[in-house]
């Protein structure tokens, strides 16, 4: 169950290193009944609603076993007997299966029905198969198509301690060692021989991460301002190497990122969020990261292990929780979250980090998300091609956003001992305003007033000619253009100049 559904990477590291006394002790309720009070194994904690598979699993188990003991119970001879492992771990394997096929089949044919009942049912997110795949499919246990993902064979699953001394050949031994083996087992003192004893002794911990994984520290910050208008959120994400996974003392870190949440929808950087709060600092930290893994990391062979503070970005990029908000984010978190599960082989895994507890990265993550909350889009600091098209160090004309609004312009002409003065003025009529962003041709966005410009489009104005017009600057206009232009303005200009002259 933890090999193939297991993301937690604590979890597992705990499994692994712990005995099979041990864990049945840990385990006995779950074992026993097949209910666990709370899937620890995931990303979050889930609920015991979600919990069919690993219910499944064990009531086919504790048939396999039950069916085992009559056989075995049937035979005359002990060499009849089936006492193999691999054997009864195929039995369980097909069961699950089996059933998994037979459920998704139930919840096609509910849908069937309810669309043949009700006649252009949308269900979004909500239907039967929708149910089945959240509880089968984006939990690891199952396919889409109704496919076991469980090891086929007990010797494919990882940690394993069983399959040393239970393989057939093991009990292809004289009936004469196998009294004496009894005997043992009967007056060697119960310390010296035990499950522990012939199925291994516990392992030593493994470390949550090695030194070559790719450790993400990510969070989110929120700035309220007092409620008085001027809220904002922010993201901060700190990518180490060279620790544990735990408390990466003596990590590196190779990478951060910081900046605010976007809600522009036509910015390279807008991920869904609607608002700032501190849910979409969150989400957009962790999304992000996955972002950064994905188009800038070098090292795309690594493994990674993803670190929020966050339980709740946890849960909704693994698809353990349904957030009722912000679902735009979190279907972006999700599809985003896919693409590194497929990048990076399934190598991906979870462990989450307590707040506030004076962890070294924790607390540089907290410290990068207040940050990217005081800071605008020109200035945040976050690498890649999509924050290069909207940050003040990247190159100006290709991937600088513009603004331009329309104008009248006005010619004031006076006669001056020197000559004649003219001076040209442009009054805005605020009501169409174009903003082209990076990568896009323009397009209409009167939200926008039409002297709200950044840093950058003024620079970029300045540096053209017809910039101070608040006119779009172009790269493409040639001098034959401007001199015919030029010309055109003193023919248009002499008659207003004649008439001016005593």
């Amino acid at each position: 169950m933890m090999h193939v559904s297991a993301t937690n990477a604590s979890a597992c590291a705990k499994t692994q290193g712990s005995s099979p006394s041990t864990l049945v002790q840990a385990n006995i309720l779950a074992l026993v009944t097949g209910l666990r009070l709370s899937d620890k194994s995931r990303s979050a904690a889930v609920s015991p609603a979600k919990d069919e598979p690993f219910s499944v699993l064990v009531a086919e188990t504790h048939v396999a076993i039950q069916d085992r003991i009559c056989r075995n119970g049937a035979c005359s001879e002990l060499t009849s007997m089936q006492l193999d492992t691999p054997s009864l771990y195929l039995q369980i394997r097909k069961a699950v299966d089996i059933h998994t096929r037979h459920s998704l089949h139930l919840a096609q044919d509910r849908e069937k029905n309810l669309r043949v009942l009700y006649p252009g049912i949308q269900f979004e997110n909500k239907g039967p198969i929708s149910e089945w795949e959240k509880i089968w499919a984006k939990t690891g246990w199952a396919t889409t198509d109704g496919k076991s993902l469980l090891p086929k064979t007990s010797a494919a699953i990882k940690g394993n301690w069983v399959l040393r001394n239970t393989i057939p050949a093991a009990w292809s031994v004289p009936l004469a060692l196998r009294i004496v083996y009894q005997w043992i087992r009967i007056h060697v003192q119960p310390g010296n021989i035990g499950p522990d004893r012939y199925l291994g002794p516990a392992r030593r911990r493994p470390p949550v991460a090695t030194p070559t994984t790719t450790v993400v520290y990510c969070d989110g910050g929120y700035d309220p301002a007092d409620q008085g208008g001027g809220q904002c959120a922010g993201f901060g994400v700190s990518i180490v190497r060279g620790g544990d996974g735990e408390e990466d003392s003596n990590a590196v870190e190779i990478e951060s990122l910081s900046g605010p949440v976007t809600l522009t929808e036509c910015s390279p950087t807008f991920l869904g969020a609607l608002h700032h709060t501190n849910n979409t600092g969150e989400l957009t930290g962790i999304t992000e990261a996955i972002i950064w893994l994905l188009q800038v990391d070098p090292d795309t062979d690594r493994d990674v292990l993803l670190r929020p503070d966050s339980e709740y970005v946890m849960g909704a990029a693994i698809g353990d929780t349904t957030p009722e908000l912000n679902k735009a984010m979190v279907l972006t978190l999700q599809n985003a979250y896919a693409q590194l599960l497929e990048q990076r082989n399934g190598r991906v895994k979870w462990s989450h980090v307590r707040s506030h507890t004076n962890h070294k990265w924790n607390d540089r993550a907290d410290l990068l998300a207040t940050e990217g909350t005081k800071l605008h889009l020109f200035h945040s600091r976050a690498p890649g091609d999509r924050w290069l098209a909207v940050r003040l160090d990247g190159p100006l004309s290709p991937h600088r956003t513009t603004k331009a609004c329309r104008a009248m312009l006005t010619w004031t002409i006076t006669k001056e001992r020197n000559g004649v003065r003219v001076m040209i003025s442009a009054k805005p009529d605020g009501k169409i305003t174009w903003r082209i962003p990076s990568g896009h041709p323009p397009d209409i966005a009167p939200y926008l007033d039409p002297f709200q410009v950044d840093e950058p489009a003024r620079v970029l104005r300045s540096t053209d000619a017809f910039g101070v017009l608040n006119i779009i600057p172009s790269p493409n206009i040639e001098d034959d253009v401007i001199l015919t232009a030029a010309q055109q303005t003193k023919i248009a200009l002499k008659p207003l100049v004649m008439k001016t002259l005593p």
